[in-house]
């Protein structure tokens, strides 16, 4: 299952595709990729192989077994199965470990710590979208505000009536200037 290097397959490869390329008729090539990294071509029509290769079996990057005898493509075999992957994969699957009762009285301490926790979730979740409701509707308050004219005198207190705050009264007197 030796090829004779990866570097001399390639050129050998190249070459073929540009002499088929030169001729007339023109020519159809596969190529496959073997594991080792080299290229193996064949012609679609005819099955041979470009290149000098040893008759033999090629084993291709997708697993696939490429069949040469005396220069031609004989077979492509499916990858071979791997039943011992199959079986270790079997024995590395976990079992499930016994619960004790101890377990279980963690498991259901955890179990409502949870429940706690998504009921604390869900109370932030409804608080954030009233906050975010509120916060639309003084957006659009504040830009119905804004788009009005300021015809009236606006008071900048929590007191309203007959007093008037410092602030007030310096305006007052700002204005009268």
């Amino acid at each position: 299952m030796k090829d004779k290097g990866t570097g001399t397959l390639a050129k050998l490869s190249a070459i073929a595709k540009e002499i088929l390329r030169l001729s007339e008729k023109e020519v159809t090539l596969s190529d496959y990729q073997t594991k080792e990294g080299s290229v193996i071509s064949v012609n679609d029509d005819t099955l041979e192989v470009q290149g000098e290769i040893a008759d033999g079996q090629y084993e291709l990057e997708d697993g696939r077994i490429l069949v040469i005898t005396e220069g031609k493509l004989e077979t492509i075999q499916d990858a071979p199965e791997a039943p011992q992957e199959e079986e270790q994969a079997a024995e590395d699957t976990p079992t499930e470990p016994e619960v004790t009762p101890e377990d279980e009285s963690k498991l259901d301490e955890l179990q409502t710590q949870i429940d706690e926790l998504k009921k604390q979730i869900e109370t932030l979740l409804n608080g954030n979208a009233e906050l975010s409701k509120a916060n639309t509707e003084l957006t659009t308050k504040l830009a119905e505000i804004e788009s009005k004219p300021a015809d009236k005198k606006v008071i900048l207190s929590a007191q309203t009536g007959a007093v008037k705050t410092p602030a007030q009264l310096a305006w007052e007197r700002y204005q009268n200037r």
